[in-house]
């Protein structure tokens, strides 16, 4: 019996299948996969076919490229790197390439032809259409292999045989191919090693045949594709490189000539900068060995080019790359540095750079105290930026050498003070000088325990003050009389209306040279400014002549300007040049401040158009420019974005005709004082820029500005004025952000609230009216905030638009008494309270608020003319029944007074402002001419009201055979023309 046969298994049954199935698979998707690629192929050859059936086609031209490019954006390997050659159209088709590699020498030719077809513009210019169906269409496998980008194998041959033949159409080529890989992502991952020394090949053989720029570009995609090697990096020879785009840079066509077109020449000196910084800054797989004087001359170049050309981004890397690529010492490179980086407006890079390079670095101490004023000033215009750290260090670096000046000592103190306002960091900070032993490492001790006893005056700490006293007395019992110290309790006592122990102070002063006296000068501003703000101009004037005259304390500029705004603010014009004229005759300088106190007073007291403070301002420069300061660049510019009716380019032009420096930081816009800040934010929002005006406010808190209301309620302001649905969200996170701080909102609260109301809509409805308006006046309410005298006109002035007196009058009353004030205390309140009462034609209210308003000064504003205009008409076209005739005749007829009344204080204002300026005009000049300066005639200045030079006449010579042409010419062309009232005879 033959034996039985194997029956095979379940399981291998179900895996035979599975491999069959398997099979099938692969076999449909990769026939798929050809099929789809044949089909790309055959619709490139349609088209084309199309394209040139059409009527409009031309030889020539770009409809086949577009075509082609169609079909690019679908596959990436059907793009035409290289031209196929023209097949006859009785040949046989072209049998498939052998799978050997071409020399190189036929790829060289190849990609040769490649270029002079792209210089000639071959790539459009087809065969025929026949000749070409038939070439594609025959094999289109082949034709899809022609479109191929070429193989890493092929470019590395390409750029090896460009370099050894040094021929710069074969290098344009091989670096186009090169350049092309880094692009389409198809170069080694890796970057093995034949791809680096090809790169490093190639771009010195472009530096060597001049393209420079083709060489940089190459450079900079292999350092963006991750670290190098150092070796690697030098290899590629880049600080030729660099030196050969920075020397072209500095060449300059003769003048009167075309520039030369270099192959870079295309590029801005910014942009070159740049490029060379890439190319300097390689990330690296090791730190850099040895010393390499080479990048150091680079580096500096590098940096100065930086500094010149405004291109701060880079500037600490640039110096870290240059000290260490040298062992020797750098440290005054560094101070070079610092000192640059100062006068650039780079403060908090500068304080890095000083904390990190000298906190480990041993220099001579000599350059090193050349260049601590820089660093000090940096922190100060820094807001205090890491004042107790290089407080230290400079403490480190001298200790045992040089005594510290008490000057930099007591301003990083006060810089940390003002920046944390915390006492127990500062008296921490302090201990910390103490244990060093102050005596040796202050010059002046006594300086600092004076700023402490300020310090700790200021945070309330009276205790603590006198414990600092008391120690500095122990070691110097003269300082119990120091005019300096004495002020500051003095100051302390003002502050709590303890006049006689101001007295008691000042008498307890000591004067032993000129200097005590001046402390005893200076320490007397402060006090008459707290005195000025409780008492009136005549109690002012008093209180200070009784210290000059009785205690010999002499005048200076503080006291110059703090007494003319005294006089200016009740418009005595007398006093205010009475004033002048002695403070001119005291035999100190006349400066800027003098110029201030004159063009302060114009602008706010006797309300100066800005035309005319414009020439005054001009005249004082004319006279002598030391009258004018920055100060006084700072009002002139107030003036003219306070001033203008309209924005954008007419105030940005007022403020250019002011020819005074920008107000922002060219560059970072940064570590600005609060009324730079507060100035530009002004101008930004004036030239409708209120992005600008919200980044400047961002960059002065990141900064750590001190908090000012004001430029939170700019930048509210800027925030609503932004074109974006969430504005009035965002401002609010604004106010929230301070607030949580713990700072004073409230004005930038309110104004939210009034700009909420300027969109309330207006009904007629006085219950609608006033439940909006009681809405929004609770929400500051529920936030524990003051509301705003203004807030509350602007309730009233909304009231008095939907015609709800009463609601008008009681907001203005509210307004009132939040500043224990009655109705009319201000022009606001004048303005709705006079229109209010008009509409009832109240006599008796329209009578107290015209008396009170011809005693202020508003009345002389055209907004009170307005408001009295706007009253009478209220008066004669209410239809209320309670008004008589004769209480409408009589309110009409005190109205028309108060007019009249108006128009006179108006002249009579004017007739100062003439004054004003005549009698100011003739003491500066004659302070100019004692200050030395050449005497100036305004006739002779045309933007001072001067004439203009006189052009030269027209002369025409005489002839004998004249015409009627001829005689007309002799006409002198500067006679004025005359005006006939009637016709001309002719």
């Amino acid at each position: 019996m033959s034996p039985s046969l194997p029956v095979p298994s379940k399981a291998a049954l179900t895996a035979l299948r599975g491999l069959v199935l398997g099979t099938s698979c692969t076999l449909a998707l990769i026939t798929e996969d050809r099929r789809r690629r044949i089909n790309h192929a055959l619709n490139v050859i349609e088209n084309g076919d199309k394209i040139r059936s059409a009527r409009n086609y031309r030889p020539g031209g770009s409809a086949l490229a577009v075509a082609l490019e169609e079909e690019a954006l679908l596959e990436n390997t059907i793009f035409p790197w290289s031209i196929p050659p023209e097949v006859p159209a009785k040949s046989k088709p072209t049998p498939p390439p052998s799978k050997e590699p071409q020399p190189p020498k036929q790829i060289a030719e190849a990609q040769e032809q490649d270029l002079r077809d792209l210089a000639r513009g071959k790539l459009l210019r087809f065969p025929p259409p026949d000749s070409l169906t038939k070439w594609r269409s025959e094999d289109p496998q082949e034709a899809a292999k022609l479109y191929a980008f070429p193989q890493v194998s092929d470019i590395l041959a390409l750029i090896h045989d460009a370099c050894r033949n040094k021929d710069l159409r074969k290098a344009d080529i091989a670096l186009y191919r090169m350049l092309q890989a880094y692009e389409l992502k198809l170069a080694p991952k890796t970057l093995d090693r034949p791809w680096i020394e090809a790169s490093a090949l190639l771009c010195r053989t472009c530096q060597e045949l001049g393209r420079t720029d083709g060489a940089a570009d190459l450079l900079r995609q292999l350092i963006a594709t991750g670290p190098l090697e150092e070796s690697d990096y030098f290899d590629h020879q880049p600080l030729l490189l660099i030196d050969s785009l920075l020397a072209q840079q500095k060449k300059e066509s003769p003048k009167g000539t075309e520039a030369p077109e270099l192959p870079d020449s295309a590029r801005s000196p910014k942009e070159t900068l740049d490029i060379c910084i890439d190319l300097f800054l390689p990330v690296l797989k090791g730190k850099p060995t040895g010393s390499n004087h080479a990048v150091f001359d680079i580096g500096a170049r590098l940096l100065d080019a930086s500094f010149s050309l405004n291109r701060h981004q880079h500037l600490i890397a640039l110096h870290r790359r240059c000290i260490s690529a040298v062992d020797s010492d750098t440290h005054e490179f560094t101070l070079s540095f610092i000192v640059n980086l100062h006068k650039h407006g780079e403060y908090k890079q500068a304080i890095r750079i000083f904390l990190a390079v000298f906190t480990r670095m041993t220099p001579y101490k000599e350059s090193v105290w050349d260049m601590v004023p820089d660093v000090i000033a940096c922190v100060e215009k820094a807001h205090g930026y890491k004042s107790a750290r290089v407080l230290k260090v400079l403490v480190m670096l001298f200790s045992g050498t040089r005594q510290l000046s008490t000057v930099w000592v007591i301003k990083l103190l006060n810089a940390h003070w003002r920046r944390e306002q915390n006492f127990l960091e500062l008296e921490a900070l302090f201990n910390y000088l103490f244990a060093a032993n102050l005596q040796e490492v202050v010059r002046h001790p006594d300086g600092v325990y004076r700023f402490m006893i300020e310090a700790a005056l200021e945070a309330g700490k009276e205790m603590k003050a006198e414990s600092y006293l008391e120690e500095i007395v122990a070691q110097e019992p003269g300082i119990a009389e120091d005019p300096r110290i004495l002020g500051l309790f003095a100051r302390f006592s003002a502050k709590l209306g303890d006049w006689e122990g101001v007295r008691r102070a000042f008498e307890a002063m000591k004067v032993h040279d000129p200097s005590a006296s001046m402390s005893r000068s200076k320490a007397l501003v402060a006090v008459v400014k707290i005195y000025s703000m409780e008492h009136t101009v005549s109690q002012t004037e008093a209180f200070l002549k009784s210290y000059t005259d009785e205690l010999k304390i002499p005048v200076n500029v503080y006291i110059v300007t703090l007494m003319a705004k005294q006089y200016g603010s009740i418009r005595d014009a007398e006093a205010f040049i009475g004033w002048l004229e002695y403070c001119c005759g005291l035999g100190f300088k006349v400066d800027g401040n003098f110029g201030n106190a004159i063009l302060f007073n114009c602008r706010f007291r006797w309300n100066y158009p800005f035309r005319d403070l414009r020439t005054l301002y001009r005249k004082l420069v004319a006279l002598n420019p030391d009258f004018v300061d920055k100060h006084t660049e700072r009002i002139m510019k107030h003036a003219a974005l306070s001033n203008s009716k309209y924005g954008g380019k007419t105030a940005r032009g007022r403020v250019l005709s002011l020819r005074t420096t920008p107000t922002l930081h060219p560059l970072k816009r940064k570590c600005l004082e609060n009324f730079d800040v507060l100035l530009a934010m002004k101008e930004a929002l004036i030239y409708h820029r209120p992005g600008v005006a919200l980044s400047v406010y961002k960059r002065a808190v990141f900064d750590r500005m001190r908090f000012s209301q004001e430029a939170l309620k700019l930048a509210v302001q800027a925030q609503l004025s932004m074109p974006d649905k969430s504005r009035v969200a965002r401002a609010c996170s604004l106010v929230r952000k301070q607030q949580d701080a713990g700072n004073d909102v409230t004005d930038a609260a309110n104004y939210i609230m009034v700009m909420h109301l300027k969109e309330l809509y207006i009904t007629g409805d006085k219950k609608v009216v006033d439940s909006n308006l009681k809405k929004a006046i609770q929400q500051l309410d529920h936030l524990g905030l003051k509301v705003s005298d203004r807030l509350l006109h602007r309730a009233a002035n909304v009231c008095l638009q939907s015609e709800h007196i009463i609601g008008a009058i009681s907001y203005a009353q509210q307004a009132a008494s939040s500043q224990s004030e009655e109705l009319g205390y201000n022009l606001d309140s004048f303005k709705i309270s006079i229109r209010a009462y008009a509409e009832l034609v109240d006599v008796e209210m329209i009578g107290t608020l015209i008396q009170k308003a011809l005693a202020k000064q508003y009345i002389t504003d055209h907004d009170s003319r307005v408001a009295l205009k706007s009253a009478r008409e209220r008066v004669q076209r209410t239809v209320t029944t309670q008004a008589t005739d004769r209480e409408r005749s009589t309110a009409l007829a005190m109205i028309e007074d108060a007019l009249d009344k108006q128009r006179m204080a108006r002249e009579d204002l004017q007739k100062q402002r003439v004054l004003l300026e005549g009698e100011v005009i003739r003491i500066m000049r004659k302070a100019a001419l004692d200050a030395g300066c050449p005497p100036v005639d305004f006739a002779e200045i045309p933007y001072l009201g001067g004439k203009a030079k006189a052009k030269p006449k027209i002369e025409v010579e005489e002839k004998a055979d004249t015409d009627m042409f001829s005689e007309l010419l002799k006409v002198k062309v500067d006679r004025k023309p005359v005006l006939c009232a009637a016709k001309p005879s002719w």
